[in-house]
């Protein structure tokens, strides 16, 4: 059976790591978000504002997701 990039990635992932890439694409992005709108005073126009509170809410049910998995003992 020919082996390919995509396979042994799939059959190594698991929520665990879904749930960590999202946090950290959540934290990125409003690093990056307050860093341009403090750090360069870019002002952010009305969806930039309404995107951040999409990414907090990504990062708070990452992070509870995660620790409901620590308390099952996955």
């Amino acid at each position: 059976m020919h082996c390919t990039f995509m396979n042994k990635l799939c059959t190594n992932l698991n929520v665990k790591h879904i749930h960590y890439f999202l946090i950290l694409v959540s934290i990125a992005s409003l690093a990056f978000a307050c860093i341009a709108q403090y750090g360069f005073q870019v002002l952010p126009c009305d969806f930039c504002l309404y995107e951040r509170g999409v990414y907090i809410a990504v990062l708070a049910v990452g992070i509870q997701s995660l620790k409901m998995e620590t308390l099952n003992g996955h």
